[in-house]
């Protein structure tokens, strides 16, 4: 989709620049930091009588975790782009399937609109007055559909834009992810960083299917009341109604997920 596309090569080009590749640099050197401080804690502590381990296998037992945590740390850039890459394919695969009208231009959808028009209007004659109702009330549910698709992409829009700023804290914040993970007392810190990871890759996922969610409700609604076309006045409103209603409860699920 162009939208995701436009906003993620404003992320890609944002997350290279030196003022926020320095940022990045400056909290792995801090987590480093932390974690070396800690690990000096922690040698003294296990050898209080200036005794030595016993082999480098002893020392590997008693302090792999902050070996780990070191080497982890040290390529947070690298680790966090392949979990983007990862989960981005997840994304990029629900984009495809429940993009719908998203994924065309305002151009392309209004196209499609007049072929569904067309072939309603096959059924009735342009001369009688049912015919001159039918265009009417077209040329108005045109226009309806016409601005809801276009407050539809600008919500969507704001959607792709605040999960990539989203993803771009995320990767700031990273390395100090990682070294809570050393403590019990502070591993909660590393859940909660996975957990916000998990939400901003949901937040795309979780607005389309509820944009396809509410489209197919209003059609099933529509034809059990009798209105089997899909650019029926009363569905198409039903439609921007539930898109309403469940695209404000699409970030609140996401959040309560996990």
């Amino acid at each position: 989709m162009d939208s995701i596309k436009e906003v993620e090569s404003v992320y890609n080009s944002l997350r290279l620049t030196e003022a926020s590749q320095a940022l990045v640099g400056l909290a792995i050197l801090i987590a480093l930091f932390a974690v070396i401080n800690k690990f000096i804690k922690a040698y003294k502590e296990a050898f209080t009588d200036g005794e030595k381990p016993a082999s480098a296998k002893h020392f590997f037992n008693l302090f792999y975790v902050y070996i780990y945590c070191v080497g982890a740390i040290a390529i947070t850039p690298v680790v966090f782009h392949f979990v983007e890459e990862v989960l981005g394919m997840f994304q990029d695969e629900m984009v495809e399937r429940y993009s719908g009208y998203l994924g065309d231009t305002i151009l392309q959808a209004m196209e499609k609109f007049e072929q569904e028009y067309a072939q309603e209007s096959e059924k009735v004659g342009f001369l009688d007055i049912e015919g001159q109702l039918m265009l009417l009330l077209h040329n108005l549910n045109l226009q309806i559909f016409t601005f809801g698709l276009m407050c539809h992409k600008y919500v969507f829009y704001m959607f792709v834009t605040g999960r990539y700023l989203y993803l771009l804290l995320l990767q700031m914040v990273a390395p100090f992810a990682i070294y809570a993970w050393i403590d019990d007392s502070t591993r909660h810190y590393t859940q909660s960083f996975l957990k916000n990871l998990f939400i901003c890759y949901m937040m795309i996922p979780a607005f389309l299917v509820a944009g396809v969610f509410s489209d197919e409700l209003s059609k099933v609604i529509g034809a059990s009341m009798g209105m089997k076309s899909e650019i029926n006045t009363a569905v198409i409103f039903l439609a921007l109604f539930f898109k309403i209603y469940l695209l404000g409860k699409a970030g609140k699920y996401v959040h309560q997920l996990i």
